[in-house]
């Protein structure tokens, strides 16, 4: 479930630390039936890129892109950055806000005893029948050393992706001499608000800052 527009608040929000910045908000399909599963909405992400990358000179943008997604779309932005198999060139950077990054260790340790069925469901099987879906749809199969710079933001009291997702990753980041930044809000749920956003805005101008020039 869930819609672009549940971002425009947050993009408002981000403008002023990034007024360099062109921003492209996109959708991609939900999950509604078999035709419409993983990797239904990775290739839709995809497709987004490669339609504004393409567009650049009419539009008046830049060429260079970052990532950016929030829960399953920080999942999706993580994929995309990681397989490089877009058509136009790799990002600066990728920023996840509390998605998922190894699908079979959020089967097999799920915190919502509904997380396994509905897996089952984005993925189309379980995880015992087909352990390769789960890897070829996580993030953390595809980390190597020319993955780009990573920024992660994970809240302590997250019902829906638990905190060990996003340390997995940052985990093998780190193993690969990956940039990474990990920004952990204790007190934090599956969003942020308040001074916690506001810190993460500033954290994301400085790593934008670092990486996407």
């Amino acid at each position: 479930s869930g819609d672009k527009k549940e971002l425009n608040q947050y993009i408002q929000q981000i403008r002023p630390f990034l007024p360099n910045f062109a921003f492209a908000n996109i959708n991609y399909r939900l999950v509604r039936s078999p035709e419409t599963k993983f990797p239904t909405q990775e290739n839709d992400v995809r497709s987004a890129i490669n339609f504004l990358v393409d567009r650049s000179d009419e539009m008046g943008i830049s060429k260079k892109y970052i990532l950016l997604g929030v829960s399953a779309g920080g999942h999706l932005a993580l994929l995309n950055a990681y397989k490089k198999n877009t058509q136009s060139g790799d990002p600066e950077a990728v920023i996840n806000f509390f998605g998922p990054t190894d699908l079979a260790d959020m089967y097999r340790n799920p915190i919502n005893p509904a997380t396994p069925l509905l897996l089952g469901a984005v993925v189309g099987a379980a995880l015992p029948d087909n352990p390769n879906a789960y890897a070829q749809n996580s993030p953390v199969t595809f980390v190597n050393p020319q993955v780009p710079p990573t920024m992660i933001v994970q809240g302590g009291k997250d019902s829906l992706v638990a905190v060990s997702q996003s340390t997995i990753l940052r985990d093998k980041l780190q193993q690969q001499n990956v940039p990474v930044q990990y920004v952990f809000y204790p007190d934090a749920g599956h969003g942020l608000t308040g001074t916690n956003l506001t810190d993460a805005l500033q954290k994301v101008k400085e790593f934008l800052d670092l990486y996407a020039r």
